[in-house]
């Protein structure tokens, strides 16, 4: 049981957090600054009683620093090295573990694919030639255990560094080239996401339902619209030790004991507000996995909240999105970046722009964080806020830190949306939250009351000689349930709070007293009784009956069915009557026709594998062995392990944009896709083809040449086909217009076994076919104006 004390405020919330872009969820400040006086251990749970010990360290800091990664990080003795701290530029100051607002932090997790254990080890971070307090314990991993990484900072950004090779041994990510995430980084994770996901769907592994929280609502994840911010998925829930020295050790249980008066260091996060602060007072309880580092203790940790979200957050799902701060490239939206950011915390990449939309990002946090946020306050006005300089309870934190993701300083909600946040906080003379409102009316932070009175008759037995009746009267108050929910028009209101158009108005709705007050903007006014007799209509409809001839492919065959619905006929009718007074009332009836039905015949072949392609360049090997692999021309190739990863694996199906392609079906090291050189390739077409669609990329540059469409009635038809540069220049551009991402990797192979991490991506991009002809054949361009196109699979829709 991990128990959050309130220490005191100490001034100003950190800037980096608070103020800049490229801030994270809370501030440190309050939060870490406490000393451990006395450690009770009980069952499996650990009790810290604290007192506060430092104030604030000077304002004038160094917010950038770099972390050197041990070699071999991923291996016991690389996890048992202490990473050190030290500043990016040395000129700015130093960086130190013990400062607050300069602590950086490592998380790990090994998952055992043979059993699906997942456990937690956090390795240590110290000072730059600093030896640690205690030596972090080496922890015992399982065979071929598959171990995955992540990093966070509570500056502004941090740098991982090599050391003999350590980033491309632990397969590193720190964001792309030239613009790093800054608090965030990570390493291995989609080889563990992975692994973890195999052993879910084999059963293994089993993340535990999320529950219900005492709102009656499901508990939140950290991919829930109520709890992410605006750098959603970022940071992580380690703890660190730190003595008077400023030396750095592991948090367990031997070293508590032996580092009395010992301060903790914690990293303000999203992971540690919904694995603390929320679930302790929604009553909703954490994922925790065994802890390396201390026998017998469960903790929570980062990929855990990831895997959990995946498997139960229901739709709408919070996804990284394009304006996330972490992810921006020089103030501007940036795709890979975005997407590297996603594969790193297991959420899907974006194929385009509108998959990471930041504008409806910002709708979903106004159409679920506000209700849940009013609905709560209730329970979360009794919770201690992870930051005291920014509110005075848990309730009014959430609500400023909503204020402050929502405003122009952080994802500009207000400018994208054209709509006014409809929270506010109020704060006292040193700038903290200590109420709110919602659109101008308080929010209701205490449970419903309500009193009554009864009346009862008792009879007794006196002790004399005779016997007595009485009759009583007494009163009784009770005390009500939270604020109730409302449902107007169909429209759900969680707390009736909140706001809901009837009848074309917008109507804000609130709640306090034992009351539900509603409240609508004026319109025009105008009286009159109506009435009217509708005429019922009715309709009849006739099914069409849908056939389809099974198509047969040479590669892997995969199976179909099909099935026609018929046309549902339906008949309205209005009537209309005139009443005594100005407006006209109407009536409609409606009447329901027969409905058809029909059966089909499914194609057979899943799409691709009638069309076979004269494969002539291997473009795929495999980590440390390239195999002759060579994508560009210059030795460089995709990873199959990291393909297989972002989910296109040899002979297996590849749907997008209602597309089915079959990824080719040949090991890595073989000819796995076709160099345009004007081959001519035969296409056998699913039934009513409106669309051949492509898989490939280009090399050296994007490539655009000339191909042509042959119809079975010999006529053609030209078109340019055109794939984007396979890492987009370097991550320094944007897809082609009509590309679209299929799938992108953290790193591509380079020759002589070594790793590179530029993001090599696979693209989509189709082209429209002639109405009412039936293609043959599509002739690929026999020249393009630079580089050289790779196509992977061709289809039909």
């Amino acid at each position: 049981m991990d128990l959050l004390t309130r220490p005191p405020a100490h001034g100003k919330p950190n800037a980096i957090k608070y103020g800049a872009r490229r801030r994270g969820p809370f501030s440190p400040l309050a939060l870490v600054s406490i000393v451990v006086t006395l450690l009770i251990v009980v069952g499996a749970s650990i009790f810290f009683f604290v007192r506060p010990l430092f104030g604030s360290h000077a304002a004038a800091v160094n917010a950038d620093c770099t972390l050197l990664v041990p070699p071999n990080p991923l291996s016991a003795e690389g996890l048992a090295t202490p990473y050190q701290l030290a500043p990016l530029d040395p000129a700015n100051g130093p960086c130190n573990e013990a400062n607050a607002t300069q602590a950086a932090f490592v998380q790990g997790a090994v998952i055992d694919p043979a059993t699906g254990q997942i456990s937690i080890y956090n390795p240590l971070v110290v000072d730059q030639g600093k030896e640690p307090a205690i030596k972090p314990v080496v922890p015992q991993l399982p065979a071929n255990g598959i171990v995955g990484l992540w990093f966070g900072f509570n500056g502004g950004t941090l740098t991982l560094k090599d050391s003999n090779g350590s980033l491309q041994q632990g397969t590193c990510v720190n964001g792309t080239d030239g613009t790093i995430f800054g608090q965030f980084a990570y390493c291995n994770a989609p080889a563990f996401f992975q692994a973890a996901r195999q052993a879910i769907k084999a059963g293994k592994l089993t993340p535990p339902a999320l529950g219900t929280a005492k709102d009656g609502q499901p508990c939140p994840t950290v991919r829930d619209f109520s709890v992410v911010d605006q750098d959603q998925s970022d940071n992580v829930t380690t703890t660190y030790l730190i003595n008077g020295d400023g030396q750095t050790a592991q948090m367990n249980a031997a070293n508590s004991m032996a580092l009395q008066n010992a301060q903790t260091q914690v990293n303000g996060s999203d992971n540690r507000l919904v694995s603390i602060a929320l679930d302790g007072v929604l009553g909703c309880t954490p994922w925790k996995a065994p802890d390396l580092a201390d026998p017998g203790q469960m903790i929570t940790a980062l990929p855990l909240n990831e895997l959990m979200a995946a498997t139960h957050q229901a739709a709408p799902v919070a996804l990284v999105p394009l304006i996330d701060p972490m992810t921006l490239n020089n103030g501007n939206a940036d795709l890979n970046k975005t997407n590297a950011y996603r594969i790193g915390v297991d959420q899907k990449p974006a194929g385009n722009q509108n998959a990471a939309s930041g504008k409806a990002y910002c709708q979903q946090l106004l159409d679920i964080a506000v209700p849940r946020l009013v609905l709560d306050a209730p329970l979360t006005v009794k919770g201690n806020a992870p930051d005291p300089a920014v509110g005075n309870t848990l309730f009014t934190f959430l609500i400023q830190r909503f204020v402050n993701a929502f405003g122009a300083d952080n994802l500009n909600c207000v400018q994208l949306l054209g709509k006014a946040d409809p929270l506010a906080t109020t704060q006292d003379g040193n700038g903290v939250a200590i109420s709110a409102t919602l659109n101008g009316q308080p929010i209701n932070t205490t449970p419903a009351t309500g009193t009554g009175t009864g009346t009862g008759t008792g009879t007794g037995t006196g002790t004399g000689t005779g016997t007595g009746t009485g009759t009583g009267t007494g009163t009784g108050t009770g005390t009500g349930t939270m604020a109730p929910n409302c449902n107007i028009n169909g429209t759900a209101v969680a707390g009736c709070m909140g706001t809901t158009t009837i009848n074309g108005q917008n109507c804000t709705v609130a709640f306090a007293n034992g009351t539900v007050n509603l409240q609508c903007a004026a319109t025009g006014k105008g009286t009159g009784t109506g009435a009217g007799t509708g005429n019922t209509g009715t309709g009849t409809g006739t099914g069409n009956t849908g056939t389809g001839t099974g198509n047969t492919g040479t590669g892997n065959t995969g199976t179909g069915t099909g099935t026609g619905t018929g046309n549902t006929g339906t008949g309205t009718g209005t009537g209309t009557g005139t009443g005594t007074g100005t407006d006209t009332g109407t009536g409609t009836g409606t009447g329901t026709g027969n409905t058809g039905t029909g059966t089909g015949t499914g194609n057979t072949g899943g799409g691709q594998t009638a069309i076979s392609l004269p494969f002539n360049n291997t473009a795929i090997s495999n980590d440390g062995d390239q195999q002759g692999a060579n994508f560009d021309s210059l030795g460089i190739s995709y990873s199959a392990q990291a393909l297989q990863n972002a989910g296109l694996t040899p002979g297996g199906m590849v749907t997008f944009n209602g597309a089915n392609f079959v990824w080719p079906n040949v090991a890595a090291g073989q000819p796995d896709n076709v160099v345009a050189q004007g081959q001519k390739i035969a296409i056998t077409p699913v039934q009513g083809a409106t669309t051949l669609s492509f898989l490939g990329a280009s090399g050296l540059g994007p490539a655009t040449g000339e191909a042509t469409i042959t119809y079975t009635d010999g006529s053609t038809q030209d078109f340019q086909l055109a794939f984007s540069d396979w890492t987009l220049n370097h991550n320094g551009s944007a897809p082609l217009a009509n590309n679209q991402v299929v799938a992108v990797t953290p790193y591509r192979n380079v020759p002589h076994g070594g790793m590179q991490d530029h993001m090599p991506n696979i693209f989509y991009t189709d082209v429209a076919l002639q109405a009412g002809k039936t293609i043959q054949s599509v002739t690929l361009p026999g020249h393009v104006d630079r580089g050289n196109l790779h196509v992977f699979a061709i289809t039909t829709k």
